[in-house]
C-alpha cells in the first residue's frame, strides 16, 4: 500500500492479487489440485465441477501401477479406473491427473539420467 496525496492507495500488484485472491475464493470449490512428485510441480486446475475425488483416484491408480501393485497392463488400470466412475467430467478428470502423474514420472526420470 502506498500514499497518493495523503490518501492510502494499492499498487497494481496489490489489486491483482487483491483480485487473483477474490478469484480464487470464488471458485475454490471447483480447484482440483494434483500434487507435485518425483521432484516435478504439482498443477493446479479449475475445473467446471467438484472434481478432487477422481483426481485423487486418478493419481493413486497411476502411483499404484508404477509400484507393481495393480498386475497387468498400464491400459487396463487406465480404462478400469477411468471406467468406475460415473460422470464423463470425472472421467476426465481421472484421465488428466493419472497421464499428468505419469508424466511427472518421466520427467524426472528423463532429467535424472
Amino acid at each position: 500500500m502506498t500514499l497518493r496525496n495523503g490518501v492510502p492507495s494499492m499498487t497494481k500488484d496489490e489489486k491483482e492479487k487483491t483480485h487473483v485472491d477474490a478469484i480464487i475464493e470464488r471458485y475454490k470449490d471447483l480447484m482440483v489440485e494434483i500434487p507435485p512428485a518425483d521432484r516435478q510441480p504439482g498443477l493446479s486446475l479449475l475445473w467446471p465441477v467438484p472434481a478432487q475425488p477422481a483426481i485423487d483416484k486418478g493419481v493413486r491408480q497411476a502411483e499404484n501401477w508404477l509400484a507393481d501393485q495393480i498386475e497387468g497392463q498400464l491400459w487396463t488400470a487406465f480404462a478400469f479406473g477411468r471406467d468406475s466412475l460415473p460422470t464423463p467430467m470425472q472421467k476426465t478428470a481421472f484421465e488428466v491427473a493419472f497421464l499428468t502423474r505419469l508424466q511427472q514420472r518421466l520427467v524426472a526420470a528423463r532429467r535424472s539420467g
